[in-house]
């Protein structure tokens, strides 16, 4: 969609970040008193299931995904790349899983790993909602045995260690990649063709005979 918006609604660009961003203006316990009724529904429908709280994770995590995707999205010609693939004969498909994907694979990686520790680190909407998480799993288990409750914690860091320490190697190894030099120009001595390398024959003056 960001792709689409920056090809085909440039000045709509203003308006879509300040949708994505809005939640960042809002606490956790509005967004939960105005997801009450959706989520009211959504049980009636489908029970309840924590697998449902999908949905207002995806409203939690969606400003801070965004920022991170666009900022990739910047540090490229998007505009260029895409015509260059089209005018190849490359589908819309094929312009965004070989160009631009791989383009911006360091700000996926930076999303991914932003979404996935906020959801690892969500207590209130959880709480509120009554569905169970891991915040929500460590607290009750806390009241029980605070002996465990630390365990879990502690496997909690290292796992969010484990993939910020992925997301940088992943990063760095394609920022080395991106950064490899090019091997240098050859450079042939006067009389010789510049692309071959052969020698060139003399051409004759005017007063030569």
């Amino acid at each position: 969609t960001m792709t689409w918006v920056r090809l085909r609604l440039p000045r709509m660009r203003r308006l879509v970040e300040f949708t994505c961003l809005l939640p960042l203006t809002l606490p956790a316990i509005v967004l939960v008193v105005g997801l009450a009724p959706v989520y009211a529904w959504v049980t009636y429908f489908l029970g309840e299931s924590s697998a449902l709280l999908f949905f207002a994770y995806t409203v939690l995590v969606l400003p801070y995904c965004y920022r991170a995707l666009d900022a990739g999205l910047s540090s490229i010609d998007v505009r260029t790349l895409s015509e260059a693939a089209r005018s190849l004969g490359g589908s819309w498909f094929t312009v965004m899983a070989r160009v631009i994907l791989p383009n911006i694979r360091t700000a996926v990686l930076s999303a991914a790993f932003l979404a996935v520790a906020l959801v690892l680190g969500e207590f209130t909407i959880a709480s509120l909602l009554n569905r169970d998480n891991l915040q929500v799993g460590i607290n009750l288990l806390g009241k029980r045995d605070a002996q465990m409750s630390v365990a879990v914690s502690l496997a909690a860091l290292v796992i969010a260690f484990v993939l910020l320490m992925g997301l940088s190697l992943a990063g760095g190894r394609r920022r080395r990649t991106s950064a490899a030099p090019a091997e240098p120009l050859h450079a042939f001595p006067p009389g010789t063709d510049p692309v071959t390398g052969t020698p060139t024959a003399p051409v004759a003056g005017p007063g030569t005979g």
